[in-house]
């Protein structure tokens, strides 16, 4: 994992210092975790929506993402949950400005990470060839969550955690 995401994240711990007494949500592993899986559904999105007119797609980046989020269900689910439960003790611990901290951390992390990873897929040669590249390899799959994922302990955590609340 990219180490802006969690050290964005991990900044934010702090707030949950008096987390313990009511049953911490707040992991640095869980927040790396639903960093990564929020990353890649934004690069799957962001590269569909700048390649898709290249390709003369006629499926929406909406449609193709929703297919990535499908593929991957129970670690995107667990993603979006741990995430709801992690603002919710936010905001029960430091109120809507630690929600907020919370959140935009998270954004910021994902924005940054994802925009890159997509920026560097078009350093690398000719818009269209990088776009049907890409895209081929995640229509093929290739960049859904398996056990050869970076994290892959860590998203399998995740879910589990979720799972068992």
């Amino acid at each position: 994992m990219n180490f802006r995401i969690c050290f964005a994240l991990a900044l934010t711990l702090p707030i949950f210092a008096n987390a313990e007494v009511v049953g911490k949500v707040a992991s640095e592993s869980r927040d790396a975790a639903t960093a990564y899986v929020l990353t890649q559904n934004f690069v799957i999105g962001r590269t569909a929506r700048d390649c898709f007119p290249d390709l003369g797609r006629t499926d929406t980046p909406k449609d193709f993402v929703a297919r990535w989020q499908n593929a991957n269900a129970k670690y995107f689910s667990a993603a979006i949950s741990y995430m709801n439960r992690r603002l919710a003790e936010a905001e029960a611990l430091g109120g809507q400005k630690a929600r907020n901290d919370v959140a935009v951390a998270l954004d910021s992390a994902i924005n940054v990470d994802g925009t890159g990873a997509v920026n560097d897929f078009f350093k690398r040669d000719v818009k269209h060839e990088v776009c049907k590249k890409v895209i081929g390899l995640m229509d093929s799959g290739a960049f859904n969550i398996d056990m050869r994922s970076p994290m892959y302990g860590e998203l399998q955590a995740l879910v589990q955690y979720v799972e068992g609340q």
